[in-house]
């Protein structure tokens, strides 16, 4: 029995997906850089105040 080379459907999935990869990986080579991001905002900073009461401890108050 002699067998074929070269005439499966396996040759032609493989010849088909050899293509696909070389044309993906030709595209993505030349795909342009992606955008800069945007700059950040300056992050919010808490208020500060001057301190109007002071709390000290004492039995029976909240802890």
């Amino acid at each position: 029995m002699i067998a074929r080379a070269g005439s499966g459907w396996q040759t032609v999935l493989a010849d088909l997906s050899l293509i696909l990869f070389m044309t993906t990986a030709a595209v993505v080579a030349e795909s342009p850089a992606p955008p800069a991001p945007p700059p950040r905002a300056a992050p919010n900073l808490p208020a500060l105040g001057e301190p109007v009461a002071v709390w000290s401890g004492a039995p029976g108050g909240p802890a």
